[in-house]
């Protein structure tokens, strides 16, 4: 390890060379460890620049790493949630149903999980898809509940697939002056960030609607938390 870092400074050009020794210099003269980089480079006589490029080199260490943003830290969970937890899982929960399972509703003021599927899927493409794409909605809501049952679940399923796909890239892509942006969406004025949190939100409520559905249907644990069924605590 030693041998390939040592190689690594021989093969410097003269003037990062010539920064080496300065840092060595400069940890020799007791500074172990810098409060920050204003400090080392007022040490150094070169650029902060040939700095941050002689730590990444020799030292293997990234110096511009930073904190993220509140943000970037919002749509980073909104996707997790979204995106690794509520869709994974709602597939797992209805892949045994078959087609008539998943048209059964317990009661006429009730949903079924292909109606739940029409909705999120509408839900998914106007709040998030369409709108900050600025594409045109012509979303039919009521449609949704009163589709009859028709669509096979392979067909639902894959449409709804498609959707997630396309939120995905626009949960990747935007921007803190997105999310404050202003949106006209279903007749009310939200910011981008409303957006995205009303789809995480309504996504998780309709979500365990039809895990709820599937359990009555199967009569079987679907195993998500199993990892807290000893103790309560994850890990342990």
């Amino acid at each position: 390890m030693r041998g390939a870092r040592n190689l690594r400074i021989r093969k410097l050009p003269q003037g990062l060379l010539s920064i080496h020794n300065h840092w060595q210099q400069f940890r020799r003269s007791g500074h172990t460890r810098c409060a920050n980089f204003g400090e080392v480079a007022l040490f150094f006589p070169t650029t902060l620049l040939s700095f941050l490029h002689y730590t990444s080199v020799v030292m293997g260490m990234d110096p511009t790493l930073r904190q993220p943003t509140s943000a970037e830290l919002f749509l980073q969970f909104s996707r997790t949630k979204l995106l690794d937890q509520f869709w994974p899982r709602l597939q797992s929960a209805i892949e045994p149903l078959d087609d008539e399972q998943i048209w059964w509703r317990p009661n006429a003021a009730s949903n079924s999980i292909g109606n739940l599927l029409l909705h999120l899927n509408g839900n998914v493409w106007q709040w998030i898809v369409g709108s900050f794409n600025r594409l045109e909605d012509a979303r039919n809501r009521p449609a949704e509940f009163n589709a009859p049952a028709q669509s096979p679940k392979a067909m639902l399923l894959e449409r709804l697939q498609s959707t997630m796909q396309e939120a995905e890239k626009v949960l990747y892509r935007l921007t803190e002056t997105e999310l404050l942006e202003s949106f006209k969406i279903q007749g009310y004025t939200v910011r981008g960030l409303d957006a995205v949190y009303q789809v995480v939100e309504h996504f998780g409520m309709h979500y365990g609607q039809i895990l709820y559905i599937a359990k009555m249907l199967e009569g079987r644990d679907l195993g998500f938390y199993k990892e807290l069924s000893r103790t309560g605590r994850h890990g342990n």
